[in-house]
């Protein structure tokens, strides 16, 4: 009986060692190459996030725009796409604030997980994030709308 015991608690216990290796290893990998390894997060618009109906509370997404606000003491990000703007709240990222002085980025890619703050409004509770290229004209130029 306590044998039994001695091996579901190691069981338990090595799942939850691997599940935090896991989002360790995504965190490291979203800051190096923009992706994560284990987990599948969507890549969503800030409109996505503002109309949803409650489909993507709790659920690890990607975002991406041009920083327009920086927090005091760089606990938090507004970051703006084409549809609008969204708060990224960064208190979980490890050395954010280095990353923020250091690289000084125009723009960003947010891995983290959608929330809804007091009155209801949609935030980004973010787990990593890395600088990006977002709005920066390809090789044909700037994309203009089609008439």
């Amino acid at each position: 009986m306590v044998f039994k015991f001695v091996v579901l608690s190691l069981l338990a216990t090595s799942c939850n060692i691997s599940a935090s290796l896991g989002n360790k290893l995504d965190g490291l990998s979203f800051e190096w190459v923009g992706g994560t390894l284990f987990s599948e997060p969507a890549l969503v618009t800030s409109k996505e996030i503002h109309l949803d109906d409650g489909d993507l509370a709790g659920r690890d997404v990607i975002v991406e725009g041009e920083v327009q606000v920086t927090g005091k003491y760089s606990t938090h990000l507004v970051i703006s796409d084409e549809f609008g703007r969204l708060l990224i709240v960064m208190t979980k990222v490890e050395g954010a604030e280095g990353f923020l002085e250091r690289e000084r980025p125009r723009s960003v890619k947010v891995w983290g997980t959608v929330e809804r703050g007091k009155k209801g409004l949609p935030y980004v509770l973010a787990k990593a994030l890395t600088s990006s290229q977002f709005g920066a004209p390809g090789p044909t130029g700037p994309k203009t709308p089609s008439t």
